[in-house]
């Protein structure tokens, strides 16, 4: 009970672990996770001067190890962020794509291929890709819980533009809109109800009639 730990052997344990820790993440995707523990070793072996010498090099460990955290978890952090934004908009254009779709009651393979080959094109990876399928896939077995309700659709098409326009770009929302005119037009024509469905989703995307008109009357 009398012994105790050495607060020398602690710091020095966790400057070798972290160092150990920054050394093995050799991925570019784990560099915050490497700056992070450059810090933690770098902080810990200045406390380990500290305690073990006079040496005038333990402040700029103290000050130079927290700031290599810092910058790796800023790191991590923004990775993170854009990651959340990244989901959140393969979330809500599949979304908006699939309720155009569900316009005829149903969602076929074409508009599936067509949706997934949209996202192909922008560069998202194949695991995004079977995301915007998980996505479908919901809208279409939610439509179906809610009794096939057209009116409800709606609803729930309105929300998914709204939170496409609150973080896209006038480009951006315009794509979306062609590639939504493409799943309408995909069985060969443009039902009265999906016309309907995609002159209010250009409303709620914050497009403007021009942008419907150049959408409906380009190249299918």
């Amino acid at each position: 009970m009398g012994d105790s730990l050495d607060p020398a052997g602690v710091a020095v344990f966790l400057a070798v672990a972290s160092g150990v820790v920054s050394l093995s993440m050799t991925q570019p995707r784990q560099w915050g996770i490497r700056r992070l523990a450059l810090g933690a070793a770098t902080s810990s072996a200045a406390v380990a001067l500290l305690i073990l010498s006079y040496s005038p090099w333990w402040w700029t460990g103290l000050m130079w190890g927290p700031y290599q955290a810092y910058v790796g978890w800023a790191y991590i952090h923004r990775r993170s962020r854009i990651a959340s934004e990244r989901f959140e908009y393969i979330n809500s254009t599949a979304r908006v794509l699939s309720y155009i779709a569900l316009s005829d009651a149903e969602i076929s393979d074409a508009p599936i291929d067509i949706i997934r080959a949209a996202y192909g094109r922008a560069g998202f990876s194949e695991a995004e890709l079977r995301e915007v399928s998980v996505v479908v896939r919901e809208c279409e077995t939610e439509f179906r819980e809610q009794g096939s309700d057209s009116e409800r659709l709606l609803v729930s098409l309105k929300d998914a533009c709204s939170s496409v326009a609150g973080h896209a770009n006038h480009q951006t929302r315009f794509f979306c809109l062609r590639t939504a005119v493409l799943i309408a037009s995909s069985d060969g024509f443009i039902s009265s109800g999906e016309d309907k469905a995609l002159r209010a989703a250009a409303l709620w995307l914050g497009l403007s009639a021009s942008d419907v008109d150049t959408a409906l009357s380009g190249p299918l």
